[in-house]
């Protein structure tokens, strides 16, 4: 579920989130940013993972001011101290997942791992992987 959707109507998705928590399943807070309303909406919702979004991570290998390094480990440092997993997406190069595990982010998604794949092709992918 991405942050947008949430906004549109807080209250409803709040309550249906819940529900779809109580039945097992793991939440995921995509596209997730750290503007105050931002940070207000995700104290109060049942999520299990925030998924950073990939502006934040793009400029990791470049970083020329010093500034992404020091924001990606803030967001992951946040979302760990609330009880949420961390996962970065749009990892690209090997250096962006260095500067993430260095930062103690849970997972990544993005080219570095795999791009996206059909559901058959996704199985292969997994089994090649797992020997």
């Amino acid at each position: 579920m991405t942050e947008s959707m949430l906004i549109a109507d807080f209250d409803m998705s709040e309550l249906m989130l819940r529900e779809i928590k109580r039945m097992g399943v793991n939440i995921v807070l995509d596209d997730f940013r750290t503007g105050y309303s931002s940070l207000a909406y995700v104290l109060r919702l049942p999520v299990n993972t925030i998924k950073i979004d990939r502006s934040f991570v793009l400029d990791l290998d470049i970083d020329p001011d010093g500034r992404a390094r020091p924001l990606v480990g803030t967001v992951v440092a946040l979302s760990k101290s609330l009880g949420f997993r961390a996962l970065a997406e749009g990892v690209e190069t090997e250096e962006q997942r260095k500067v993430l595990h260095e930062a103690g982010c849970d997972s990544i998604q993005g080219f570095l791992v795999s791009p996206s794949l059909p559901a058959e092709e996704f199985f292969e992918f997994v089994k090649e992987r797992n020997g």
